[in-house]
């Protein structure tokens, strides 16, 4: 169990950085923001960088490839009329 942990931490610290926007359409950018912050923070290993573009309506990730595909799918959940 631990030589598994270990090869997946390792495989993590390989994983490429990515960076990609986010365009919201019915939320604001400052709103969801914090709210991807925290979750990139929740992850003993997840960290990134979460920033906002006002021109765009866009939340803008740069974290690793694994985590931002999770996020990906979690987003639009984020994007809900109220």
């Amino acid at each position: 169990m631990v030589t598994s942990l270990q090869q997946q931490r390792s495989l993590e610290a390989q994983e490429e950085t990515i960076t990609e926007a986010f365009p919201l359409q019915y939320v604001s950018a400052d709103s969801v923001a914090p709210q991807v912050r925290q979750l990139l923070a929740q992850g003993e290993e997840q960290s990134g960088n979460v920033a906002v573009n006002r021109a765009t309506n866009s939340v803008i990730i740069s974290a690793r490839q694994s985590v931002v595909d999770r996020l990906r799918n979690l987003i639009p959940s984020l994007d809900r009329r109220t």
